[in-house]
């Protein structure tokens, strides 16, 4: 027979039959609630910051039988595994590649890494179980990173015995020092039980153990900034002295801080910079400190001293507390940016746009095209 045409023998190949993959729906079985409300100063993993303190908030909606009896038994064991949804990231990029912070833009299967950009939203933290009240369905537990009001799809509980694995091994970009002195990204899930205090004693535990440090050297409080801490710490404990937190107990908030800024929580890109100012919220308070590059050779494995200038007591961000300041800076008129509002309400800005996007659904606000919040 005759030789097919060449432009034949390179035409591209058929396209592939339609999906056949199952499609499952899940509901959450209930909601996080978190020292942490933006993604500014979370932890990229919740070991970074074992004082760190959160609720999960079991539906009754799933069950025949009230949601607290999901946690019977619950109690025999120190640590869980929580399956979650990243409810706050939205991509539409369907690449089975991504490029995590770590590799300074080169870029790794989605399923070589624990990037939020992923087919399903799907993520997954081992805690510590700090205390189980079955009759209203909560768990409390420590070591966290995930933001409030994170969906909660499954919890299971950490079985050292099947989840460790002493002879695990990791890949080779994650022993060698990050490019841009980013501290550890990704644990071993069998070190659960080596947890980190202090931020003096981190940064040595971690060079121990052949680990990549910190490129924070150390954390200082400024004197203003300690009084506003310890002020705040005071109003968080009742008349009697007992905790008024809905995290189980009160937060050791210099502890937190500390744990937080040690981990360097900014982005790559920002890290380039030799002086930075950043903010981040914390459960009732907001940050305010300060990133500045040491002079001569690193410290401890880190080359940033984070000076803390402020820690101020949140104001309430509520529908309402939002409108009666868009009152009252003239929001009918030109309106307000998120940033603005953000400063404003000392709070993230991912967390104030969530609550200018709910206004916005329900009609009461409308946001302008260039980017300002006005009132309807």
């Amino acid at each position: 027979t005759d030789a097919a045409p060449a432009a034949e023998a390179e035409a591209p190949p058929a396209s592939p039959a339609p999906s056949t993959l199952a499609h499952f729906s899940m509901s959450a079985v209930g909601t996080f609630r978190s020292c942490f409300a933006c993604r500014n100063g979370c932890p990229r993993q919740g070991k970074l910051a074992p004082s760190s303190l959160g609720v999960v908030e079991l539906s009754d909606a799933p069950f025949d039988w009230p949601s607290g009896q999901a946690l019977k038994g619950l109690e025999g064991f120190s640590h869980v595994w929580i399956l979650w949804v990243f409810h706050n990231y939205h991509s539409l990029n369907r690449s089975p590649r991504v490029k995590p912070p770590r590799l300074g833009g080169e870029s790794l299967g989605v399923f070589a890494c624990r990037s939020p950009k992923r087919p399903n939203p799907i993520g997954m933290t081992a805690c510590k179980v700090e205390g189980i009240d079955a009759a209203t369905g909560r768990l409390f537990v420590s070591g966290i990173d995930l933001l409030d009001g994170t969906p909660i799809l499954d919890i299971k509980p950490y079985v050292g015995k099947y989840d460790a694995f002493q002879d695990a091994e990791s890949a080779q970009w994650l022993q060698e020092e990050p490019q841009s002195g980013e501290a550890e990204q990704a644990l071993h899930h069998g070190d659960i039980d080596d947890r980190s205090g202090s931020s003096s004693s981190t940064s040595s535990r971690r060079s121990e153990r052949g680990r990549a440090t910190s490129s924070v050297a150390r954390v200082t409080f400024e004197e203003d900034a300690r009084r506003q801490l310890d002020a705040i710490q005071a109003e968080s404990l009742s008349p009697e002295g007992k905790s008024t937190s809905r995290l189980s107990r009160s937060l050791d908030l210099a502890e937190l801080i500390q744990e937080v800024l040690m981990g360097d929580p900014r982005s790559r890109i920002s890290r380039k910079h030799d002086r930075q100012p950043y903010g981040f919220t914390l459960d009732r308070c907001y940050v305010k400190c300060e990133f500045v590059k040491q002079e001569g050779p690193p410290q401890n494995g880190g080359k940033f001293e984070v000076r803390v200038t402020e820690v101020l007591e949140r104001k309430d961000l509520s529908e309402e507390a939002l409108m009666a300041h868009l009152h009252q800076e003239g929001g009918e008129g030109e309106g307000a940016k998120v940033s603005a509002l953000a400063r404003a309400f000392y709070a993230g800005e991912d967390e104030v746009a969530a609550m200018v996007q709910a206004c916005v659904r329900k009609g009461t606000l409308l946001q302008a095209a260039n980017g300002r919040v006005q009132i309807k």
